[in-house]
């Protein structure tokens, strides 16, 4: 598989799920590395600037995704992925539901009926159970 289009597809989800196309693309690069990488070796990768791999590490490992280890050799940190495509996209889905969802039913529930809020209403609900079915597969 051609890397730069695994990059867009990351690129893309990470997007979609509010993250920036530089968490994609690092998470990316990681993914894709065959050893450890420092930020430098990152942005080399990516073509994106320090800080802005800076921030995306920072904020990937805020999320459990990556992790950084310093060498003391080099005076650096290096950075790794630490969880799997699985946890991640469960992760997704799971924050998807507890803080899209989830909240907007409430909002709803406190409304008056009227038959626009109740169709949104349903298939909000349709939303949840299919989601809350998803993070009941078991992954082996």
């Amino acid at each position: 598989m051609d890397p730069d289009i695994l990059l867009d597809q990351l690129e893309m989800i990470f997007r979609a799920r509010g993250l920036t196309s530089a968490h994609g693309r690092v998470f990316g690069a990681l993914l894709l590395a065959k050893k450890p990488l420092t930020q430098k070796e990152i942005s080399e990768m990516t073509k994106y600037s320090i800080p802005a791999i800076s921030l995306a590490l920072d904020d990937l490992a805020n999320h459990g995704l990556v992790r950084g280890k310093k060498i003391k050799v080099k005076r650096e940190k290096v950075y790794t992925i630490t969880g799997d495509l699985t946890k991640m996209f469960r992760n997704f889905i799971k924050n998807v539901k507890e803080e899209q969802v989830e909240p907007f039913l409430k909002i709803l529930s406190n409304l008056p009926e009227t038959p626009g809020t109740n169709k949104l209403k349903e298939e909000l609900i349709r939303l949840n159970k299919y989601l809350t079915a998803l993070l009941n597969v078991e992954v082996r």
